[in-house]
Formats: structure tokens, C-alpha cells, sequence
């Protein structure tokens, strides 16, 4: 048991991990812009145009996807919390079971 507990601790550091990774992928404003419009307004490849629907289609998509890597990050790191508790339980559980053989041995010592 002492073996799942220890690979539980090792997954949960490595979402630990990840949920601070993730911040790695994000993307200047001007990733999801028009390609088209960046080269008609003269800009170099990192400028982001405001105007226009291309412009606020590359907004919308960049802040989604913001928002989509804040929720991954949240929700590794929440699923890091849930599989260290499975580890502390697993071990809390290990113990239990070896106190209590441990009771019931000392129990039919004394019995017999």
C-alpha cells in the first residue's frame, strides 16, 4: 500500500506542476489576429489590430483561451489536493489495518 500511496504523492506533485505550467502556453493578444489585417495595416507579425471583426474575433479567441488555460490550471490544481488526500488516506488506512492485526494478534495472545 505504501507503494500506491507514494506514486498517488508522485502524480499530485506532477499536477502540481502542471497547474503551474500552464501559464507557459499562453499567448501575446496578438496570436489570434488576422494575418490578413496585420500585413494591410503594415504592423509586424506580433501586432494585434484593433479594428474590425477579424481584430475582435482574435480578442474573443485570445481571451478565451485565458480563460480556458485558467481553468486547466485551477482544475490541476485542485485534482493535485484530491490525489494527496488519496495518498494520506492510503497510508491512514495501511495503519488502521496494521493496529488493528496488531490488536487482534495481542487479543488471541491472551486468550490462549
Amino acid at each position: 500500500m505504501d507503494d500506491v500511496a507514494d506514486r498517488l504523492d508522485q502524480a499530485s506533485d506532477a499536477m502540481t506542476a502542471l497547474s503551474r505550467d500552464v501559464s507557459t502556453l499562453a499567448v501575446a493578444p496578438g496570436a489570434f489576429a488576422a494575418q490578413a489585417a496585420v500585413a494591410s495595416a503594415g504592423l509586424g507579425p506580433g501586432a494585434f489590430v484593433v479594428p474590425g471583426l477579424p481584430a475582435r474575433i482574435g480578442q474573443a479567441l485570445h481571451d478565451h483561451w485565458e480563460a480556458v488555460l485558467d481553468a486547466r490550471s485551477r482544475e490541476a490544481s485542485v485534482a493535485a489536493a484530491r490525489v494527496a488526500e488519496m495518498a494520506r488516506s492510503v497510508r491512514a488506512t495501511r495503519r488502521e489495518y496494521v493496529e488493528t492485526d496488531e490488536a487482534v494478534e495481542r487479543r488471541f495472545t491472551r486468550e490462549l
